[in-house]
């Protein structure tokens, strides 16, 4: 039932991943200035403003980001991973990494002055405490910027950014709102949709194995014996995985702009996603799977341990281990059956092979 479960629930994830970064638009609360309608939205943390985006309606048919370009980024366009289009101005080009393959935004990038330098005085723009422009993105007929803000910044401050940045943001708008319908002839981005299910699968695959994780830590029962073996296998499996998602990266976006982009999101996520949904998966697996006959111990409980943190209590009892690896064994059980035993009980342990050979307990009983 369990590992059922967990499929529908990386199904979904990663469905919601795609959903979000295909379109990635967000709505906000409004403002105004110099006859400019704009809408605005604060990404907080523990009641901080972190960041703010400032967006105003964009052209329609474009699907692109503009981000500050790093030594990162020289790194891979110097080994040839990453192709990124240069308009042959230095300023812009050093400043600027155009996140798109769309060939009709680098023409106009390339011939509209205005789109280029725009883009350089956005990204050049500071605030008194050096915080800068991350990046400039455009999608589903909207155009904003991401600006990281300081500990002290606060929600009437966003007024300052509009002001200083605004016109700019109009300025790249407006030019690309004047190429008007785009001709069937152009070609699109080709990579969006590739990158956005690549990096959908690697998100999917990590919100998923933090979810399954909590899941599984807050179930008493049923519990793996063979934890060490359980945790190798979903290495070697995770890392295998892994590998196959990112050839195929290179395989499906070749040299693109996007491709050192999606590599390291997909090996920061993808690395501990495959490992936590492989490790919950399998061990959902050996268990709902499993048809083998029940084995049963009688142990004794020698003593009890309550230990308290910040946010939740942890019950243990230390037996005899049954397994005959140790002499005694440390075991988390639930708050209830804590309630019910006492040092010197007996407690029935009741133990299965696995479907994949890790030995899990069933059930717990007092004798």
């Amino acid at each position: 039932m369990w590992f059922l479960f967990g499929l529908v629930t990386l199904t979904s994830f990663c469905a919601y991943q795609a959903y979000k970064k295909i379109y990635a638009a967000w709505e906000g609360e409004k403002g105004s200035l110099d006859g400019v309608d704009y809408q605005y939205k604060f990404q907080k943390h523990k009641g901080k403003i972190q960041a703010a985006l400032v967006g105003i309606e964009g052209p329609p048919g474009f699907d692109f980001t503009f981000k500050r370009e790093r030594s990162l980024d020289r790194f891979f366009k110097h080994i040839g991973v990453a192709k990124e289009h240069q308009i042959g101005c230095s300023t812009f080009d050093d400043l600027v990494y155009v996140v798109s393959d769309d060939e009709l935004l680098h023409m106009q990038v390339s011939l509209n002055n205005d789109i280029s330098d725009a883009a350089v005085r956005l990204f050049s723009f500071q605030d008194n405490d050096g915080n800068r422009v991350k990046e400039l993105r455009c999608n589903s007929g909207r155009i904003w910027f991401h600006f990281p803000t300081s500990s002290d910044f606060e929600a009437e401050h966003v007024d300052f950014l509009a002001r200083r940045l605004l016109s700019h943001l109009k300025a790249i708008s407006d030019s690309l709102m004047k190429v008007g319908f785009r001709d069937k002839k152009a070609r699109k981005d080709p990579f969006i949709l590739k990158a956005a299910v690549i990096l959908a699968i690697s998100s999917g695959l990590f919100f998923n194995g933090l979810a399954q994780s909590y899941r599984i830590n807050l179930m008493d029962i049923p519990f793996t014996i063979d934890t060490a073996l359980l945790r190798t296998d979903a290495i070697i499996y995770g890392l295998g995985i892994l590998a196959i998602m990112v050839l195929a990266t290179f395989y499906i976006l070749g040299r693109s702009a996007r491709t050192h982009l999606v590599l390291i999101e997909l090996l920061l996520f993808g690395t501990a996603g495959v490992g936590l949904t492989m490790h919950a998966q399998l061990r959902d697996l050996n268990m709902d799977m499993d048809i083998s006959a029940v084995t049963e111990h009688a142990v004794h409980v020698y003593s009890k341990k309550k230990v308290s943190g910040r946010r939740s209590t942890s019950y243990y009892m230390n037996v005899d281990d049954w397994t005959g690896e140790q002499r005694r064994r440390k075991v988390e059980i639930s708050g209830s059956f804590y309630a019910e035993i006492s040092a010197g009980d007996k407690v029935l342990v009741q133990q299965r092979d696995g479907y994949l050979g890790y030995r899990w307990v069933e059930n717990l009983t007092r004798l």
